[in-house]
């Protein structure tokens, strides 16, 4: 098969086109929506699972008093940002100053050195309130206030502010309101709040890490390192700053290695993304841009802040049932802030024209990113839901020429599975169905593989939903022999607390039917068995000890059918079940396969036969070489599988050819010398045998 080149030898062993990952990392729903463990984190951060629980703009949390060391740590780590100055002539001025910008920027840190430079009183932060006025006047006495502005209730009005400035001047304090573009100002003058320069934030911080001596002597050395100037480029937020500045101070006293400094500059370009996509606090707008970058991108930054306020207009009507007025909400000026949350960059236009003048093109940095975006926008915008389909049937590899270079279907199919896994996650009987369906019965493999894994996605640790599954496999045999592939691929997601279901699912899809060539001219027969054998090895690996008697006594049926042909198909998976679980869980208690041959367990002498009859035949017939060439180079690293191979082959011409297929694996991959030498040796120790060939 084609698909082979990607993955040589790996379905003849039984591993399908399920995804690495495995059925233990299937999503939830808490892991698709908000800033926790989302599919963006799970796909990036290469499977792992990584937990984010602060908000994105988190210090400090709780309203209160503000400590009088956190106002001097702010005084010592507070790098100024551009419109600072401006923040602070507008305070003295008025008493009150409205900081407008996006979570992750330091606007709460910036409120704080505002007021304490003001003031020399007690600084409160108070609660998030749609009403400033009457959240003010619960507190009479001097001080300085952080007031965050929620989004809901009216806007804040020109009117309302005077009024508050008054209020703030006959008390003697001061305030600082902290708002995003998401909440929208009546006429209200207010600071558009930009942190300062990374570098500058970053210097600052490994400034106070090191000392001035160590700063002057090894500073710009740290700074200009390769992987401190892939963490700028992106550009990180302030927070990921202050942690970077921790990392990289250790890494000049010998603590931390490079590769860890990499590392985290690739995990905060990931979260940024996903802080922005899964934070409430965030604008529409911002949602409603990466949105446009998503479906337009690489496009002119102009297009992109007009589609986005066009997109933005949608979301608000859909969300709080009126349109957001009419505007665009964002100038050029704040290209750099939007290139870092959306972790994009500017490209050469190619030709490409905006009013008649060549533009720079806003485009993702890595374009999983677009899958990410829409992937996380689906769950909370349903508006997207028809565009995310769209994007998404664009994209799959459909036909003898798929919509991807042929070197990018592997990541293509991860992409589009996670993103499918979305939509069957959260609405199975709905939308995804009628897509699943299609994919899953098409001609092309990896069309298949992708709604069948983002099935096995859906299926999770939530019951209800893998009954919904099941459900839908049972109907796929009705639908044609072309839907085995997807059924297969699917049930491998299912664990021993369903084999019943999944056994009888399992049994209908192995038995032999006239299978048409491929491309390649190879049958797909192997690779169905070798599929169903890792479904075989989940189902024994992970059921109690009655599911695995369950497995067993069903596995015998199969291996004892009257047709010949359904018994030999039986032993085939069987023995790729084995391999599977001697690759995977080398330590799992009881192999199913050990099952056959340890004599202490009961277990039919028939059964027993006709698994060594399937070594037998692998051993003499050449044309099936490569499959038992699979399964030895599997089975070698364990001593108990090497010796039940010993056993399997007790006459001396079945000891000769194994010799000869062991001496081709070891010179084709030499390290397995090692593990071939013992079974070479307990060949040879083994007594002549007494009777013929099985």
């Amino acid at each position: 098969m084609a698909s082979d080149e990607r993955d040589p030898g790996g379905r003849a062993a039984g591993r399908g086109r399920r995804t690495e990952r495995g059925p233990r990392a299937a999503l939830t729903l808490q892991d698709i929506h908000g800033g926790r463990n989302t599919i963006g984190n799970v796909y990036h951060g290469g499977y792992t699972h990584t937990t984010y629980v602060q908000s994105a703009d988190a210090l400090p949390l709780l309203a209160g008093t503000i400590s009088k060391e956190r106002i001097a740590a702010v005084a010592r780590e507070y790098a100024p940002g551009p419109r600072h100055g401006h923040a602070r002539q507008v305070l003295d001025e008025q008493r009150v100053a409205v900081l407008r910008g996006q979570p992750g920027t330091g606007r709460t840190t910036a409120a704080i050195r505002l007021l304490s430079e003001a003031t020399d009183r007690e600084i409160f932060r108070l609660p998030e309130t749609a009403a400033p006025m009457d959240e003010l006047a619960r507190h009479s006495g001097p001080g300085g206030f952080v007031l965050p502005l929620a989004k809901d209730g009216e806007p804040l009005t020109r009117t309302t502010l005077e009024a508050l400035g008054a209020l703030l001047h006959e008390r003697d304090q001061y305030a600082v309101i902290v708002t995003d573009y998401g909440v929208r100002l009546s006429d209200v003058p207010s600071v558009a709040w930009e942190p300062a320069a990374p570098e500058v934030v970053l210097g600052r911080h490994l400034r106070l890490r090191l000392g001035d001596d160590t700063y002057h002597r090894h500073g710009q050395g740290l700074l200009q390192l390769p992987e401190t100037e892939a963490f700028l480029d992106s550009p990180p937020r302030p927070r990921d700053c202050r942690e970077y500045a921790t990392m990289l101070a250790c890494h000049h006293h010998g603590t931390v290695p490079r590769s860890a400094l990499a590392a985290y500059a690739i995990r905060t370009d990931r979260r940024r993304v996903a802080d922005a996509l899964g934070n409430s606090h965030v604008s529409l707008w911002d949602k409603a841009f990466l949105i446009a970058l998503a479906f337009l991108g690489p496009a002119p930054y102009p297009l992109l802040v007009e589609c986005g306020d066009q997109l933005a207009e949608l979301l608000y009507a859909k969300e709080r049932g009126r349109p957001e007025p009419r505007g665009t909400l964002f100038d050029p000026d704040r290209l750099p802030r939007l290139l870092g949350l959306a972790h994009a960059e500017l490209i050469p236009a190619e030709g490409t024209q905006w009013e008649g003048h060549p533009r720079e093109l806003v485009a993702f940095r890595d374009p999983d990113d677009v899958l990410h975006v829409l992937s996380q926008l689906w769950f909370e915008h349903p508006v997207v839901r028809g565009p995310l389909k769209e994007w998404l049937g664009g994209l799959v590899p459909l036909g003898e020429n798929p919509a991807v270079p042929f070197h990018l279907l592997d990541p293509a199919e991860t992409a589009l599975m996670d993103g499918l896994g979305v939509l069957t996650a959260l609405d199975l009987r709905g939308v995804a169905r009628p897509m699943l369906v299609d994919w899953a019965g098409s001609e092309n493999e990896s069309t298949a593989a992708v709604a069948a894994n983002a099935l096995g996605l859906a299926v999770g640790g939530d019951q209800a939903r893998g009954t919904q599954v099941l459900e839908l496999l049972r109907e796929f045999p009705e639908r044609g022999s072309h839907y085995r592939w997807a059924a297969l691929i699917t049930l491998q997601w299912f664990d021993g607390t369903r084999h019943g279901e999944v056994l009888d699912l399992l049994e209908p899809l192995i038995w032999p039917e006239e299978h048409e060539p491929d491309e390649d001219g190879a049958v797909t027969e192997a690779s169905l068995h070798g599929t169903a054998g890792y479904v075989l090895s989940e189902l024994g690996v992970t059921a109690d000890p009655e599911g695995v008697a369950a497995i067993v006594a069903r596995v015998h049926e199969w291996v004892t059918h009257p047709e010949a042909r359904r018994q030999q198909v039986a032993l085939e998976v069987l023995c790729r079940a084995h391999a599977c679980t001697l690759d995977d869980y080398p330590d799992a208690e009881p192999l199913l396969f050990e099952v056959l041959l340890d004599a202490d367990l009961p277990f039919p002498e028939r059964t027993r036969r006709e698994a060594r009859a399937i070594w037998h035949k692998a051993l003499y017939d050449r044309t099936n070489e490569p499959h038992l060439i699979t399964a030895l180079a599997a089975t070698l690293r364990y001593p108990r599988a090497r010796d039940q191979v010993a056993r399997l082959v007790p006459d001396r011409p079945d000891r000769v050819r194994l010799a000869t297929v062991l001496d081709a694996l070891t010179a084709a991959d030499p390290a397995l010398e090692e593990h071939a030498a013992p079974l070479r040796a307990a060949l040879a120790a083994a007594p002549d045998p007494t009777g013929g060939t099985p």
